[in-house]
């Protein structure tokens, strides 16, 4: 499944992808989730850069917050993409701007939500849009339906322990990913996808693909 979360700054979209994972947790015990922010849940990987073991991925949750933000976001968007609609993955990105999504990306998406939070009430709304499908809504647990939008009070209140409101993306650099690309991948596939999604130079590639190679000990 993908979900797409839109609004301006302050609007709720990680509050709403918060309250997602919180019900996913609660729903599938023992899965991943991966996103680039804290989340003080069980099974939960911090991935700032979006280094995935692409290979590996099933059964989990991956939140990408201001996904356009992420160096490697063009890059990465079609393989998360992919990879929502097979081995029960399901992906949220989240932007300021509807617009900020392709035509191709909004045309997949399972939901939209549009959001707004109203701090003086502790109020999230989501007014939402979404393909025909057999998926269960992923909303339904927390909102009540009436007139096209979803409404959860109390939502600071209830998940402000879960996560830093505050927390700001990790800003990337090369030997920042290439630790990353080292520490999470561990076949030749998944280093791979990973240098091809951040550097977009070929022999920039070719050389950083070699160096880890020779770090990890992996025999061509």
């Amino acid at each position: 499944m993908l979900i797409l979360l839109c609004g301006i700054m302050r609007s709720g979209k990680t509050l709403t992808a918060t309250a997602i994972s919180k019900e996913y947790r609660e729903n599938n015990k023992n899965d991943l989730i991966y996103a680039n922010y804290h989340l003080k849940l069980t099974n939960f990987i911090y991935t700032p850069f979006f280094i995935l073991p692409f290979s590996e991925l099933h059964d989990c949750l991956i939140i990408a917050d201001d996904f356009f933000a992420l160096k490697n976001s063009q890059a990465l968007l079609e393989t998360i993409v992919l990879l929502s609609g097979k081995n029960d993955i399901t992906v949220i990105l989240t932007s300021q701007y509807y617009t900020d999504f392709i035509p191709k990306i909004r045309k997949l998406a399972n939901k939209f939500g549009f959001c707004l939070y109203l701090k003086e009430k502790d109020l999230l709304l989501v007014d939402y849009s979404f393909r025909e499908t057999n998926e269960r809504n992923p909303f339904d647990f927390m909102f009540e339906q009436e007139q096209n939008m979803f409404m959860f009070e109390n939502a600071v209140k209830i998940l402000k322990d879960l996560y830093d409101t505050k927390e700001r993306v990790k800003v990337s650099t090369d030997n920042l990913i290439i630790r990353e690309i080292i520490n999470v991948c561990d076949n030749l596939d998944d280093i791979d996808i990973n240098v091809s999604h951040c550097f977009k130079s070929i022999s920039k590639r070719e050389k950083i693909l070699n160096k880890i190679i020779k770090e990890k000990g992996i025999k061509i």
